[in-house]
């Protein structure tokens, strides 16, 4: 499964944490495609510049199924492009995402438009019932 991802704002900010400083950022990232909705995501404090953590609230649809679930992002950046992987928090799910598990990998290329990979799987064991 594929999708096409836009950052619409985002708001930095640096800290003094002590002694070091620190970058936050808060942005907004639209999923398109066989993924459709919105990310608001939220990074902690890191201080290695090239390492990023943060939490993310997507509400949207997959296909006919639609729902609210939270993913925990992990990346890093270099000069030239970065890395982020995108993990479903266990449990997170709503409505049609109860269960939902998987993860989303994307490669940047400093670009607010990125096409990224999603793996995903309901259990069916904790899906919605009819």
């Amino acid at each position: 499964m594929s999708a096409l991802l836009t950052v619409k704002s985002k708001i930095l900010k640096s800290l003094m944490i002590d002694g070091q400083e620190c970058s936050q950022a808060s942005y907004v990232c639209l999923y398109e495609g066989e993924i459709h909705g919105t990310g608001i995501v939220a990074t902690l404090p890191f201080g290695i510049e090239e390492q990023i953590y943060g939490i993310e609230r997507f509400s949207g649809n997959i296909g006919e199924k639609s729902g609210t679930f939270v993913l925990e992002n992990y990346g890093y950046s270099e000069i030239e492009e970065g890395k982020t992987i995108k993990k479903i928090v266990p449990g997170s799910g709503t409505n049609d995402f109860l269960g939902i598990k998987g993860d989303i990998t994307l490669v940047s290329a400093k670009d607010k438009k990125v096409n990224i990979a999603v793996q995903l799987e309901f259990d069916t064991k904790l899906t919605k019932e009819d």
